[in-house]
């Protein structure tokens, strides 16, 4: 069993992630032009991916976090897996329709797998942070319904979603604002149920992976290229 200091230096290297580094990376493509740099590709699957290696790298130094990394071969779990699938596809497969009909009329097949994987990675490291790391060291030193709340509001105002909720704000869009900060609390609940529910952090990150790559690989693409 990990200590209570331990749990403290867990939930902190988690909020420093998703807060400043987030923050100076300009995460939010949805508010910025296309000459931004965080549409350059390579360079933004790379930058992603050594984030979820900064973020996976204390699960690797504590058995009591490693074992969220493992997905225990149940009938509960392979349920909940099959619904963490299943929900983002249908839900956002519909919520971007528009955007792959698009994609189909205008051939920009080319440009989906690189943007699918960066999408993928950013839901994955997202899940390591917010629902492992952050989450686990909440409900460690404060408890479950006190790990609920705050880090579904961490994940709700984190730097990859408060920039556009402001942008929106700021321009007198109130409804579009409150509208996108219910998704980000209705979404953050459904993937903490999945930590919760089946005791690790793959199942969530399998789906908010899956949920991202749909996102990023048809409404960047349609912002870049159309």
């Amino acid at each position: 069993m990990l200590s209570k200091k331990t749990f403290i230096l867990i939930l902190a290297w988690g909020l420093i992630l998703e807060f400043p580094i987030r923050f100076f990376v300009s995460p939010d493509p949805w508010i910025h032009n296309i000459d931004h740099w965080y549409f350059l590709q390579l360079d933004r699957l790379l930058f992603e991916i050594g984030f979820v290696l900064l973020a996976i790298f204390p699960f690797l130094l504590n058995k009591e976090l490693k074992t969220l990394l493992v997905i225990k071969k149940t009938k509960k779990n392979l349920l909940f897996l099959v619904l963490g699938i299943l929900i983002p596809v249908l839900i956002f497969t519909l919520q971007q329709w528009e955007e792959v009909s698009i994609l189909r009329a205008n051939d920009l097949w080319q440009y989906v797998p690189i943007w699918f994987a960066t999408g993928m990675i950013i839901g994955i490291g997202q899940e390591l942070t917010f629902r492992g790391l952050i989450f686990t060291g909440l409900n460690k030193i404060y408890g479950l319904k006190s790990a609920v709340i705050i880090s579904t509001l961490c994940f709700a105002f984190g730097f990859i979603h408060s920039p556009r909720m402001y942008a929106y704000f700021i321009n007198g869009y109130i409804f579009e604002t409150l509208l996108l900060l219910f998704i980000f609390i209705l979404t953050g609940l459904f993937f903490v149920w999945l930590r919760v529910r089946t005791n690790n952090i793959i199942i969530p990150a399998i789906a908010h992976g899956i949920g991202n790559a749909i996102t990023w690989a048809t409404f960047i693409i349609v912002k870049l290229y159309v």
